[in-house]
């Protein structure tokens, strides 16, 4: 069931991504058309999307934590607890701390992780090549490719681990 959600949510970003390319070739030949819309998808939207499951971690495992019994709901707030929670606390962004003193989130909705992953892939990507840059490695496209291709890799291979990890 779960394969085939992933597989049906792939087909219909691919297919987006293709009617993207093929309005793009009116203006633009075919082939520059579909290297910039899958290579912007590429380069900005795909690492950040695998680093935002390595660092905010997927609804599944946010779920796990939030049915333990000390970080049920928080109760109705009146005036006087204002001074007492934090804001954050407050708008429910926050369940109360667990035993062991970790702070439980509520798993990312689609749309933060999104635009979070817009944000990863334009910190990670040009710092990463910077870097390289700086230790003497030329900038040019196929170091780009592999670059981004290396961090999408090792994400995913933190995700796979953490996953084996938890069965």
């Amino acid at each position: 069931m779960k394969i085939k959600k992933i597989f049906i949510i792939l087909l219909i970003l691919l297919t987006i991504l293709f009617v993207m390319a093929l309005a793009g070739s009116i203006k633009f030949p075919m082939s520059q058309s579909f290297r910039v819309v899958f290579g912007s998808f590429y380069v900005l939207f795909l690492p950040g999307f695998i680093w935002s499951y390595v660092f905010f971690g997927s609804k599944k495992q946010e779920s796990k934590k939030t049915q333990e019994p000390s970080s049920l709901p928080l109760r109705q707030i009146n005036s006087a607890d204002r001074q007492d929670n934090p804001p954050l606390q407050r708008a429910g962004k926050i369940t109360k701390k667990q035993k062991n003193g970790e702070i439980s989130e509520k798993p990312l909705d689609g749309i933060e992780r999104i635009l979070l992953s817009f944000a990863l892939s334009l910190a990670l990507s040009p710092l990463l090549l910077f870097f390289l840059n700086k230790v003497g490695v030329a900038i040019n496209l196929l170091n780009s490719f592999l670059v981004i291709l290396g961090i999408i890799i090792i994400g995913t291979g933190i995700i796979a681990y953490k996953n084996y990890k938890e069965k």
